[in-house]
């Protein structure tokens, strides 16, 4: 081989192993320190974000403490919304469908507020016997003011009934600044 085959193979053999040793340092030291550099950046937006949380964890801290203290606040129970759920549980244990019209407005009388509630509907005998029962056993203060019974001349196993039903609850009346 002369001098310039040589220098030509020594020449190409280096540049064959800066090639592959360009590569090697490109998978072991480049692209690592690239995906470092990403990992750096994506860490520093995770802690930008998380930085945001607890800046507002403070305001969102105090909103919730002051829901928190309105949920605790004893609530006044609706009455007339529970006296209808539970005349309509008597009414549909004795099969009877009767009409829901009006809310029943309270009336203050001392320390209570009646609740007077008025409704017509159909029925028979047995379904009548039935009603006076469970208004009678009712797990609830119920106070029947007036009932009409009439019959249907057509029908005579069937009723027409006007009731006219009340509850109370216990509302005392507000003590004015002074008294004893």
């Amino acid at each position: 081989m002369d001098k310039r085959t040589k220098l030509l193979a020594i020449a190409t053999a280096v540049l064959a192993s800066l090639f592959v040793l360009d590569k090697a340092v490109t998978a072991l030291v480049f692209d690592p320190l690239q995906k470092l550099n990403q990992d750096l950046v994506k860490a520093d937006a995770e802690i930008r974000k998380a930085n945001t949380t607890l800046n507002t964890q403070e305001t969102v801290h105090k909103n919730w403490n002051r829901v928190r203290d309105r949920l605790d606040l004893p609530r006044v129970p609706d009455a007339h919304t529970h006296f209808l759920t539970h005349l309509g549980e008597v009414f549909e244990k004795v099969g009877v469908a009767f009409d829901v019209s009006e809310n029943p407005q309270p009336v203050q009388q001392g320390d209570f507020k009646e609740y007077i509630f008025d409704t017509k509907f159909k029925l028979t005998w047995a379904q009548f016997v039935d009603l006076l029962v469970e208004l009678h056993n009712s797990r609830e203060f119920l106070k029947p003011i007036r009932m009409t019974v009439a019959s249907q001349y057509e029908k005579e196993d069937r009723l027409d009934v006007d009731l006219k039903i009340s509850t109370i609850e216990y509302s005392p009346a507000p003590v004015k600044a002074g008294a004893k």
